[in-house]
């Protein structure tokens, strides 16, 4: 059957806890004390030592019964002064079997605890995969989306590479043009000044003759 015993496994977890009882200790429900402050409130205690745990768990005992666990916390009570067991009192049997039924109410409620703890780290489990799920697509949506913008930003940077390029070569070309100006106003400059000059010789000799007559 199913039983409860002590043990230090899990002590620690809260700041009163103890456990003055043996390891792995079969456990019963005790009696509470006035002392706001005693962790006896929350203690189960050892049929053997009579010492409080804070601390035990759920064990399978193939060697007990429910009539032979009555009769280890029959003497319990009885060795703790708790009730008189002499001559078997019905009172004494009464309280053994309300204190075996606690333990198997006990029993029932930590067992759906621990369902439910169970069943909470799963679907805890499950959210966070779901939510690692989530943030992978949307991950990979935002990547896509980057990906794209990236290729229009290039495309826009060639673009306008070839924008200046084709700018650079218009300056050249009006570099180039303007150059071809220049020189052809030099070079119009130039006859200019040599068709002056042949007028003016031409003026001269036309006018030298008529003087010497």
């Amino acid at each position: 059957m199913k039983v409860l015993a002590a043990t230090r496994r899990t002590q620690g977890a809260r700041e009163d806890d103890c456990c003055w009882a043996d390891e792995e200790e079969l456990v019963m429900s005790g009696f509470e004390c006035d002392t706001a402050t005693c962790a006896c409130q929350r203690s189960l205690f050892g049929v053997e030592t009579l010492r409080a745990t804070t601390t035990f768990m759920i064990v399978e005992r193939a060697d007990l019964t429910p009539a032979a666990l009555e009769t280890l916390v029959l003497r319990a009570l009885g060795a703790g002064g708790w009730i008189s067991t002499a001559g078997g009192s019905d009172a004494a049997l009464k309280l053994a079997r309300s204190l075996v039924r606690e333990i198997e109410r006990q029993i029932r409620t930590m067992e759906l605890q621990a369902r439910k703890a169970e069943r909470y780290r799963a679907v805890k489990a499950e959210l966070k995969e779901k939510e690692l799920a989530f943030a992978f697509l949307q991950r990979e949506a935002f990547n896509e989306v980057i990906t794209g913008q990236e290729s229009q930003l290039a495309g826009v940077e060639n673009r306008l590479a070839e924008h200046l390029a084709a700018l650079h070569g218009k300056e050249a070309e009006g570099e180039a043009l303007q150059l071809s100006l220049m020189e052809t106003d030099r070079e119009i400059g130039v006859q200019q000044e040599n068709v002056y000059q042949r007028r003016a010789a031409h003026r001269i000799v036309c006018v030298w003759p008529s003087r010497s007559t």
